[in-house]
């Protein structure tokens, strides 16, 4: 698979730039992820243009989560990073940031149907797959984005994997954006927990410093 992706030793590599039409009110990105030890794992954006049938379903089905007319939102898409995770670590951990002067609005499986995987979320053998929809809270946390953890245990002569495809949008962080988009989900949920091919969906928060 060719990819612009690159390792660095014990951390997540992150490769890219945030688009710069920061003009538009809604950034919406499709990210492929698969995990599996002695195989090159990576979280990776699908969709690089606009004008493309990829670019447009993501941005209608964008529109969709947040209940509004796809011909009345003024949306793009979100130049967020790609991820390669440490093949040499079972535990990983890492964040997808928003574009700087937006927030994010919420993640969810872009395809609930498919694969093996409960909610379109596969986590074979023993693996886990938890995310947390985070925003700034003054004096408990600075991040804003999805953050995301990963365990793939070393286990020989077994099918131990974490693999789907998820959508996340942001929309602009202007005076109110939560009117604007009363569908966001709220800061600390977790969009969702997998473990062993089991799904929760906007699970409520458990990281204090995430809550709301």
């Amino acid at each position: 698979m060719k990819s612009r992706l690159r390792m660095i030793a014990g951390v997540v590599a992150v490769i890219g730039t945030p688009y710069s039409a920061l003009a538009q009110d809604v950034l919406a990105q499709r990210y492929n992820v698969f995990i599996q030890h002695d195989k090159v794992s990576f979280i990776q954006k699908t969709i690089k243009e606009l004008n493309t049938p990829e670019g447009r379903a993501v941005l209608s089905a964008a529109a969709a989560y947040l209940g509004v007319d796809p011909a009345t939102v003024n949306a793009a898409i979100a130049g967020t990073a790609d991820m390669v995770v440490p093949k040499d670590q079972q535990d990983s951990r890492g964040i997808i940031r928003s574009s700087e002067g937006y927030t994010i609005c919420l993640a969810k499986p872009s395809n609930e149907n498919m694969g093996a995987g409960q909610h379109g979320i596969e986590t074979h053998g023993d693996t886990t797959f938890n995310t947390s929809l985070v925003r700034v809270i003054p004096g408990r946390n600075n991040d804003d984005g999805l953050v995301w953890y990963t365990v793939v245990p070393f286990k020989a002569s077994t099918d131990t994997r974490v693999a789907g495809s998820f959508d996340v949008v942001f929309v602009k962080a202007s005076p109110g954006w939560r009117e604007r988009y009363p569908n966001c989900r709220p800061s600390g949920e977790h969009p969702w927990l997998a473990r062993n091919n089991h799904t929760q969906l906007n699970v409520k928060c458990t990281v204090p410093q995430y809550c709301e």
